[in-house]
């Protein structure tokens, strides 16, 4: 420092301590807007800065949410970055205080023309307030002037080219310092943000794989602005996959830079799982969802991924192994370890057999199935790991194996078909388990090893001659087929029969029951009372026989009839006059010998012989009426 500033140094401290004692001035006032770029001519390619400041009075609230509209061939490379800042300026005696940010974008143009980029905004007091349009010309790439060296338009030191004092005004922010911009991912850049502020963004490595192949989802969380927190979390749902995971979600990736359309978010890793799907089909993975809270958002949102749809299909049966199981799906390696080698019978051996390997591990072995030895469910024990993001470790299965027949026993070996889908092809993992010597146990009773195998079978022949007669089987025999085919027909016709039968039974009753027969039943009691000298009975049945007639001819119920009206009644339905009138004099005769205790077998007949004649006129009526 040159004794020329520490001079003005002294000579401006002095003068602030003579002045009256400050007071600060807070006016609620619209906040002052400056607009600045870091170049008025750039190229193609050539990131460039715009920065808004805006500040208001110090007892007001600062401006919020800054934005800057762009035109078509400008895009945003970052930003906003958005910085407080505070200034003093000194108004006669008083102090004026203010409070505001200073907003900084980084910009591209991608093709060379003539652009107007703004106004940039602000929001202050519930309302849009502007800063000044910035005109920019954009040459090709490679045609562009030399980049001027930046300064800083809020620093009068630096305006009028004085070298600046150390550690007095400078600005701790630098908002036209022109950092290299961060180099995005291109794995993570999405043609939209689908939120504003922060959103989730989920993938995984492929969306068809075969049954236990693995599967990796990760889930991004894109922001544009710090301060940011989450309130709630709930994981992606996969109830048909095998979950193991890859990132700890207490561990922090690190932020990452993503083109979200034309601007750049930072993008951080959340969540990272390995799967295997359990089924096969169309399975869905569900969204992972996360509340947050913070600035720029408007109260609490909820933010969630989209689910996603994986295919799972079977391992390819060309070239697939006998004993392969679906879902066996990695690269595996087997070792077995038996001990003891020599044992009594009856007794049991220890077999070890690790599993190592990449991918789906297997829960279970296919053992050898022999006679005398007898395995018991193992004891699984297991290290599984994720390296590089793929699930790799071991299985242990520990089995007792009890032999129970002496003698050198051969335990055979073990495999395990797989699919490996790095290199579309199966292998089988095998172990050999050796041999075993089985002592026979000293208290055990002594096995007969002499067995005549062939002891329950026939003697050899000695001599040809005829084979022996074999009896046919009883479908050789046409009686066979005969019952076969003739019980059905035999259960047809009976049931023709007996519906046959119904009918008959059915007409029948319907026979005794007719009219015209109660009333022949009733002339016949008649006579029959006529030659017993019961005349009042033959009168009585007589009747009856011409009300029954009467019924079965006319369908007219005769007896609910005033005798007067009869005649009438009767020649409405097509009885002629003369059978109407024989009717009632028939049933006038009926009611005189009845009552009539000096009735005679002459008068009975003669009554029998008038009602025998109405009954074929009716009977004629009868048939012409059907």
């Amino acid at each position: 420092m040159t004794r020329t500033f520490r001079f003005a140094v002294l000579v401006l401290m002095a003068f602030a301590l003579l002045l009256p004692a400050p007071t600060v001035e807070a006016q609620s006032r619209p906040p002052s807007l400056e607009t600045a770029v870091s170049e008025r001519e750039t190229e193609v390619g050539r990131p460039f800065t715009i920065q808004l400041s805006a500040m208001a009075s110090a007892t007001d609230r600062t401006p919020q949410n800054p934005s800057l509209p762009l035109p078509p061939g400008i895009k945003i490379r970052s930003g906003p970055t958005i910085m407080p800042k505070t200034q003093v300026t000194l108004h006669g005696p008083n102090l004026i205080q203010q409070m505001g940010i200073v907003a900084t974008w980084t910009l591209e143009a991608t093709r060379p023309g003539q652009y107007r980029i703004g106004p940039p905004t602000v929001i202050y007091g519930g309302k849009l307030h502007a800063g000044a349009v910035v005109d920019v010309t954009v040459h090709p790439p490679g045609a562009g002037p030399a980049r001027p060296r930046s300064r800083d338009p809020f620093d009068i030191f630096d305006i009028f080219g004085l070298p600046k004092l150390p550690n007095v005004f400078d600005d701790p922010f630098q908002p036209f310092a022109e950092p290299e911009p961060p180099a995005t991912d291109p794995a993570l850049a999405i043609s939209a943000a689908p939120a504003q502020g922060v959103f989730l963004h989920a993938v995984t490595d492929n969306t068809s794989v075969v049954l236990g192949e693995q599967l990796t989802l990760s889930v991004y969380e894109y922001y544009q602005t710090a301060g940011v927190r989450k309130t709630s979390i709930q994981e992606p749902s996969a109830a048909d996959f095998l979950q193991f995971p890859i990132l700890d979600p207490s561990d922090d990736p690190g932020v990452r830079q993503a083109d979200v359309g034309s601007a750049v978010w930072n993008a951080r890793l959340v969540r990272k799982v390995a799967l295997f799907p359990l089924r096969l089909g169309d399975l869905t993975i569900g969204p992972m969802r996360i509340g947050y809270l913070g600035r720029g958002l408007r109260g609490e949102v909820m933010r969630e991924s989209k689910p996603l749809l994986i295919r799972v299909q079977d391992a390819p049966t060309l070239g697939r192994p006998m004993g392969y199981r679906s879902g066996d799906v990695g690269n595996f390696s087997m070792t077995a370890t038996v001990e003891p080698r020599d044992i009594d019978a009856g007794g049991g051996i220890s077999v070890r057999i690790k599993v190592e390997g990449t991918g789906n591990l297997p829960s279970s072995l296919t053992t050898p199935s022999k006679k005398g030895i007898e395995w018991l469910d193992p004891d699984i024990k297991e290290n599984i790991e994720a390296v590089d993001g793929r699930i790799r470790g071991e299985r242990v299965f520990s089995y007792i194996v009890k032999l129970h027949d002496p003698g050198t026993v051969d335990l055979g070996q073990i495999e395990l078909p797989f699919y490996d889908p790095q290199r579309e092809r199966y292998g089988v993992a095998k172990a050999r388990l050796g041999q075993v010597t089985v002592r026979q146990h000293a208290s055990a009773p002594e096995i007969k090893t002499d067995l005549d195998r062939f002891e329950t079978v026939a003697e050899p022949r000695t001599a040809l001659g005829t084979a022996p007669r074999i009896s046919s089987p009883i479908t050789d025999t046409l009686w066979y087929w005969i019952a076969l085919f003739a019980s059905p027909l035999a259960i047809v016709m009976g049931g023709a029969v007996w519906n046959m039968a119904g009918k008959a039974r059915r007409s029948v009753t319907k026979w005794r029951q007719s009219l015209g027969r109660k009333g022949k039943i009733s002339l016949q009691e008649a006579k029959i009372a006529c030659k017993q000298e019961r005349f009042t009975d033959a009168a009585a049945e007589v009747e009856k026989a011409v009300h029954a007639m009467i019924e079965a001819a006319t369908a007219i119920k005769s007896r609910g009839v005033l005798r007067t009206d009869l005649p009438a009644r009767l020649t409405d339905v097509g009885i002629s006059d003369a059978a109407a009138r024989s009717t009632v004099e028939v049933l006038e005769a009926c009611e005189t010998l009845r009552y009539d205790p000096s009735a005679n077998q002459q008068q009975a007949i003669a009554l029998l012989n008038q009602a025998t004649e109405l009954s074929r006129l009716l009977a004629v009526r009868r048939k012409a009426g059907k």
